[in-house]
């Protein structure tokens, strides 16, 4: 059955090793024979054969559950549980992509069942019931479908540490190496354990839910003032770092002072990629506004109305260097007029030509009050 199991392929042997022959009637969905020569006929092509290995592995897989459940095969031969494993553990290890975690929390219930029933004779019952022969005889055979760091890795992914040390314990991984640190997440809080788990398998969804959730706790279980905040940053830091701000909205939905800060770290974001008209919308779509990065963004696709809008509105000071707020303004103003017409000058088209110099125009006359420049 194994080798029957690792011999499977996606593909319709009936086109070349077992044509069916064009006289034989066909069921639904079969490919080769009859037809045309090719085994192109449209009618006897239904069956999707990508999808060949996944479903025979589900439906054998099905039946040696079952022949177990009742304990006995559909010949009539009287089994007992554990029977199909190995070949069980081969449907699961063939599917595409492999259903590992199935199949390690397969291995883990057979070990604790045989643990439970007292079956454990001649064996150390102090040990896990991971670490007995029939558990590390199944990890090993496994290991054979699917490599060992493979293994190590889905078992941290389950969170289940032990296991992870069972697997780890037939590879070729270092004991000095990976018992410290499956030691020390044993030790963690649960969250935050789960997070550096995650980080190590750049599940970085998965680990921003995790580090939200321990700063959660933390809360629950701290009486130290702005530890929230303090949590909250290292939060925005993990989001910016790994750009994981709609999840990070989705995470803070309910808090509007966070939620307001990713929004402007997005903008920010976005305003460093070069999508200006993205993060203008982003600023303006916080809440409330944050009409300084607006007004940056607003310079940076070109939307000088926008910008000049919200130059209006900004508290800020404009520009620097010495003189009245209200030069330093004009100054600004200045500059970009400068910036509109050079551009203008620069492009080929002679109608986005006139239009930006005359926008050029339009702002040393409203905002510069330079008749002359315009």
């Amino acid at each position: 059955m194994n080798l029957f199991l690792s011999n499977l392929s996606d593909l319709d042997i009936t086109l070349w090793k077992y044509k069916v022959p064009s006289w034989l009637p066909r069921g639904e969905g079969t490919g080769g024979g009859g037809g045309d020569d090719d085994g192109n006929d449209e009618k006897t092509n239904k069956f999707d054969f990508t999808t060949k290995v996944n479903r025979v592995c589900a439906k054998v897989r099905e039946v040696m559950t079952q022949a177990e459940l009742e304990g006995v095969t559909t010949t009539g031969q009287i089994i007992s549980s554990g029977h199909f494993l190995f070949p069980i553990l081969s449907t699961f290890a063939k599917e595409s992509p492999p259903k590992l975690e199935e199949a390690l929390t397969m291995i883990k219930n057979s070990a604790f069942d045989q643990f439970a029933s007292g079956d454990t004779a001649g064996m150390n019952t102090k040990r896990s019931p991971l670490l007995l022969e029939k558990a590390q005889n199944s990890i090993q055979y496994l290991a054979f479908l699917a490599n060992y760091e493979l293994l190590f890795d889905t078992a941290l992914g389950m969170y289940d540490f032990d296991l992870a040390k069972a697997v780890a314990r037939n590879s070729q991984m270092d004991p000095k190496v990976y018992l410290p640190m499956l030691k020390r997440w044993r030790n963690l809080p649960d969250a935050e354990a789960k997070y550096e788990v995650d980080v190590r398998l750049k599940r970085y969804d998965s680990a921003l839910k995790n580090l939200v959730q321990l700063g959660q706790d933390e809360t629950e279980s701290s009486e130290v003032a702005g530890s929230d905040d303090a949590h909250f940053e290292k939060c925005l830091s993990f989001i910016n770092e790994h750009k994981l701000h709609k999840l990070g909205l989705e995470l803070y939905e309910h808090h509007a002072h966070y939620k307001h800060k990713i929004m402007v770290a997005l903008g920010e974001q976005l305003l460093s990629e070069q999508k200006g008209d993205v993060a203008l919308t982003v600023f303006l779509a916080a809440n409330p506004s944050d009409i300084n990065g607006a007004k940056r963004a607003a310079h940076m696709c070109g939307d000088w109305k926008s910008y000049f809008a919200y130059a209006a509105e900004d508290d800020g000071e404009e520009g620097s260097g010495h003189g009245t707020k209200e030069s330093r303004i004009r100054a600004v103003d200045e500059s970009i007029a400068e910036e509109v017409c050079f551009k203008g000058e620069m492009k080929r088209d002679m109608q986005k030509k006139k239009e930006s110099i005359a926008g050029a125009a339009r702002i040393y006359l409203d905002y510069c009050g330079d008749v002359a420049s315009a």
